[in-house]
């Protein structure tokens, strides 16, 4: 199916200072760089490490809090809820030191996160969110907001969050790149929107888009990147929206969707698309 982008009009907005976000394996937000977006605990592990980096040129403390979302298929990537989404509750299992770090500025530091396992885990994916919040703002615990982006992790005006997650049982993870459309944002950028499915089960899909335009003569290149398009255990499938590094016509967009855990190099599935 041919798309033809020049009469593609604005159908989907975008905030482009979160959806830079995405080009990189870390995130940068309120003077914070954090990396990795995402930890996950496969069976068998124990300790994560997050790096916490003070981008900006003063010294800065932050506080870490646990916060609760829960994915959405469509529009914003998460909701707020009050409190877990399954009985087995990751912030009741997952600690972390420090709890309040002061960070000098342009230095890092390490949180250490550490998983006691309870006699008996259910099978399945379970997260939450660990907030971290600028220690002097005084409206951490009455600020209530959603993701506007298709990353894993929520921007929030007091700070900026990444999800953890615990993986238990045997399963077979996999998803499918669905029928793409294309608009612009109100900026004027393109945006590829994504539909991915993930395999029936209780498990999520903790997955890495890449979106390369492959023109009629030439070599394909890079040209919009999801690090974080993960699907979680309460939804079956996302609209994933891919901001453009440039522009691009003719020839094809090429999708690949990846794991997105480090080190492994499985790809779920690959889509191709021909361009007008």
């Amino acid at each position: 199916m041919s798309i033809n982008i020049s009469k593609v009009k604005a159908v989907f907005f975008v905030l482009a200072c979160v959806l830079s976000l995405m080009m990189f394996q870390g995130a940068a937000h309120a003077n914070l760089g954090i990396t990795p977006t995402i930890i996950s605990f496969a069976d068998g592990e124990r300790y994560k490490d997050i790096t916490l980096i003070n981008t900006s040129e003063e010294t800065k403390t932050f506080q870490m809090s646990w916060r609760f979302f829960e994915m959405q298929e469509t529009g914003a990537s998460y909701e707020p809820v009050e409190k877990s989404l399954s009985e087995f509750d990751v912030s009741k299992h997952v600690f972390f030191t420090p709890r309040r770090v002061t960070i000098p500025a342009k230095g890092s530091q390490k949180i250490r996160m550490a998983f006691r396992r309870p006699a008996e885990v259910p099978e399945g994916d379970f997260h939450a969110h660990l907030l971290f919040s600028p220690a002097d703002n005084p409206q951490i615990d009455d600020e209530k907001t959603q993701d506007q982006s298709a990353a894993a992790g929520v921007s929030v005006k007091v700070g900026y969050s990444v999800p953890v997650i615990v993986r238990t049982g045997d399963f077979q993870e996999g998803g499918k790149i669905g029928q793409i459309q294309i608009a612009r944002s109100e900026k004027g950028a393109l945006t590829v929107n994504v539909p991915i499915s993930r395999v029936e089960g209780q498990h999520g899909l903790v997955g890495h888009l890449n979106v390369y335009h492959v023109p009629a003569s030439g070599a394909e290149k890079l040209v919009g990147e999801v690090s974080n398009a993960n699907i979680f255990p309460e939804v079956a499938q996302r609209l994933i929206p891919v901001t453009l590094q440039e522009e691009v016509s003719g020839g094809s967009l090429k999708l690949v969707l990846k794991s997105g855990t480090k080190d492994d190099e499985t790809v779920f599935d690959e889509q191709t698309f021909p361009l007008n």
